[in-house]
């Protein structure tokens, strides 16, 4: 997620400890512990890193932070202590089945900055790094309020699912902050699924979320076409609707979205220079079928475009909006606030200067 450097995996703190972001990955996928690298920088601000000192020289103890949350293991900071330079930690990572980077966000201080923006309610999307975590936003969720999640399979991960995954899925599905499915869909641009695999997937999730009737956030890159026809055929006749999100697609689909019961929802990425076309979309559809949304960690506004996306960069893509639709920002927050609330059948909360937000 954008901190890595020839090989090397990084450990993010500023001089407070209060805002820690750990990346460890493999190297070496035979070499066990010995084959994963840690490093830290260390900042004072979201702008200039510099080269910081290894995780032993930090001075941590466990007063300094509370519990950490990661992508793919929730276990307490104590445990980054143990051995040499964390090597217990670093072997837990190794123990997972991915060949993949592990992030672990502390996730207290980026809260704090969504808060500060005026975000009254926030829904993490749960499909975390695959399959084999499924529950990876539910933490949030159950320890804060005015947080919600989701449960799904990305369809990067489509050719992973096994029956189990889906059982697992609708056990979930059931705790009481669960009020989505998702993100589900198709995906023909990176392609890390077979299109047969995806199409089968996306199905068995759509049957499932219509049994515990929830709403499914759709994720679509590349392949409008089969997607909307899927949707009109398995989707459409239940009646629940849901989101079409980070929408770049052309306003026929938007509007044929909205016909099955869809919100169209804008990323950081229609602030982008060349995206007019998505602006256009968003000035076109009613203010009433519209939402904005992160997509954190990805696509940051153009604001902060470069950066590591979070939930407070929300207001630029609600200034974005204001901007075409000749509204203040602040009455867009209160519109998509309010359509957000409907779709989740949420009650009110006190009048906010911020839109509720997907991470």
């Amino acid at each position: 997620n954008g901190y890595v450097l020839n090989g090397s995996k990084t450990f993010i703190t500023n001089g407070q400890h209060d805002n820690l972001i750990i990346v460890v990955a493999k190297t070496d996928a035979n070499a066990g512990a010995k084959g994963v690298s840690l490093m830290v920088l260390e900042t004072e601000d979201a702008t200039g890193f510099r080269r910081g000192r290894k995780l032993k020289k930090l001075g941590l103890d466990s007063a300094d932070t509370s519990e950490l949350f990661f992508e793919d293991v929730k276990l307490p900071a104590e445990s980054l202590l143990g051995g040499d330079e964390g090597q217990g930690f670093i072997q837990l990572m190794s123990d997972l089945p991915r060949e993949r980077l592990i992030v672990a966000v502390h996730a207290q201080a980026m809260l704090e900055r969504a808060r500060a923006a005026g975000i009254t309610t926030l829904l993490a999307i749960g499909t975390g790094p695959g399959p084999e975590k499924l529950d990876s936003a539910l933490p949030f969720a159950e320890k804060h309020d005015w947080i919600y999640a989701t449960v799904g399979i990305h369809p990067h991960e489509a050719k992973e699912v096994t029956r189990q995954h889906l059982d697992e899925l609708a056990r979930l599905s059931k705790h009481a902050k669960v009020i989505a499915w998702g993100e589900i869909g198709l995906d023909y641009f990176y392609y890390h699924s077979p299109r047969e695999t995806q199409h089968r997937v996306f199905r068995e999730q759509m049957a499932l979320a219509a049994q515990e009737r929830l709403p499914i956030i759709i994720h679509c890159r590349d392949a409008w076409s089969d997607c909307m026809n899927m949707l009109e055929e398995h989707w459409k006749p239940t009646g629940i609707g849901g989101i079409l999100h980070c929408f770049s697609s052309s306003l026929e689909d938007a509007r044929r979205g909205i016909e099955m019961g869809f919100l169209i929802s804008f990323a950081g990425n229609s602030t982008y220079p060349k995206a007019q076309n998505l602006r256009d979309v968003a000035k076109a559809l009613p203010l009433e079928k519209i939402l904005i949304e992160t997509d954190s960690p990805y696509l940051a506004p153009q604001a902060y475009r470069g950066k590591r996306n979070e939930p407070a960069y929300v207001a630029e893509v609600a200034r974005m909006l204001a901007s075409v639709r000749d509204l203040s920002a602040d009455e867009i927050a209160a519109a998509t606030s309010e359509n957000f609330r409907r779709l989740f059948r949420l009650p009110r909360r006190q009048k906010s200067t911020a839109a509720e937000s997907r991470t």
